[in-house]
């Protein structure tokens, strides 16, 4: 087993496989996320507030899907998301880059973290269009 960063909510956890989210989050509800995926495939760029009410899903739970990593917020979005280390704008998830390797480093997990083999495809699915860097854009 190793110790993991949480992707979903930064928590230390033990993985036993390589997993990249503890347990509590790896048992959230699939069926609000995939409201919010498929209402994004067809109105791509929509506010978050937009999508959690088309969608009948609170607020909170679509951020907590962009904490995670499952959605991205697009560059030329109004809206704003940052690091909870340092403050600098970020996309998705909870630190920058910079911030998740120090702490990676900090903890001794640094050589042992591996990216996800699915990285870019974020939001991608068989035949749908992704962004314009075959990236989906979310929010």
């Amino acid at each position: 087993m190793e110790v993991m960063l949480c992707k979903g909510c930064g928590r230390l956890f033990n993985s036993g496989y390589g997993e990249e989210y503890c347990p509590e989050c790896q048992s959230l509800p699939d069926t609000d996320f995939r409201k919010v995926r498929d209402y994004l495939w067809d109105h791509p760029n929509t506010q978050a507030e937009e999508v959690a009410k088309a969608c009948n899903v609170p607020l909170k739970t679509v951020m907590h899907y962009v904490k995670q990593q499952r959605l991205d917020i697009s560059k030329d979005s109004k809206m704003l998301l940052t690091c909870e280390n340092c403050g600098k704008q970020i996309l998705s998830g909870t630190y920058c880059k910079d911030c998740q390797e120090k702490l990676s480093t900090k903890f001794g997990i640094g050589s042992k973290h591996k990216e996800s083999p699915n990285k870019g495809l974020t939001g991608t699915a068989p035949g749908r269009r992704g962004g314009d860097d075959g990236k989906m854009r979310y929010l």
